[in-house]
């Protein structure tokens, strides 16, 4: 690691060293499964409105709230999804973050592409960013308890990685069907792919627990109110621009082994 990457992971890890107590606490609730305190969504909202936080000065300090969310809805989703329980990581992902001096309608978690791809914090280096999150239950032992194994934990950030974009592609799908032919080869992404990232053997098992997952597709079709034959007719152009964003993104990588969406039982 150069200078500058270790100087920025020390950083990073001061903050959520800082943080660990109340990340994992909301995190156990989620893992107890009790009705009572699955729902996490109060810690997204605490981060993103912490009173006379400083809204100009070191970047470090600005954007340390919407690095913790980063990380959190992250952890909070591999959980999820190791539990099968999709719909509470739908659930958070789904919430609408207003910070601070912020004007206009609040955008959804998922639709705000550095709590996604990644922070402010990495320099703009998404590899790093994921190579930091998918570390953390090494570095912070507390997080690797919710875990039986490390593979357990990449799967599920993978899993839940490509349920952002199955999410996605239901709540856009009949405005990416409606485009004309031409712009269906480069319509954006909000969500970008960091599921590409893993290893073929652990994108192949996410896909298993989302895109191929017939319980996981029938649940974001309606949460998304798009049919299943919306969302089939959707899927090849959905899935050539994933390949399109992993080869722009990381060049370094393959093609993604990902098969079709998920039929009816």
């Amino acid at each position: 690691m150069s200078g500058d990457k270790a100087q920025i992971s020390g950083s990073i890890s001061n903050l959520v060293e800082c943080s660990i107590s109340r990340l994992s606490f909301s995190l156990a609730g989620v893992f107890s499964q009790k009705s009572a305190i699955v729902d996490q969504r109060r810690v997204v909202d605490d981060f993103s409105s912490i009173p006379d936080w400083p809204l100009a000065g070191l970047s470090k300090m600005i954007e340390a709230p919407r690095t913790l969310i980063y990380f959190f809805h992250y952890l909070h989703g591999a959980i999820c999804m190791d539990l099968s329980r999709d719909d509470l990581a739908l659930q958070l992902a789904d919430t609408p973050l207003r910070w601070r001096g912020q004007d206009g309608e609040p955008a959804q978690l998922w639709r705000q592409r550095d709590l996604v791809a990644g922070p402010m914090l990495f320099g703009g280096d998404l590899r790093m960013a994921w190579e930091y999150l998918i570390g953390m239950p090494n570095q912070f032992p507390v997080l690797g308890q919710f875990f039986a194994l490390q593979k357990d934990f990449e799967i599920g950030l993978a899993s839940y990685s490509m349920l952002l974009s199955l999410y996605e592609a239901g709540q856009d799908c009949r405005k990416v069907l409606a485009m004309p032919e031409q712009q269906l080869k480069t319509f954006n992404l909000a969500v970008l792919p960091m599921f590409a990232l893993m290893d073929s053997d652990t994108i192949r098992s996410a896909y298993q627990h989302t895109f191929g997952n017939t319980d996981v597709v029938d649940r974001v079709t309606k949460r998304s109110r798009v049919s299943r034959e919306e969302l089939k007719r959707l899927w090849p152009h959905w899935k050539a621009a994933l390949q399109r964003y992993n080869q722009d993104l990381f060049p370094f990588k393959g093609s993604l082994p990902l098969g079709d969406i998920a039929g009816e039982r």
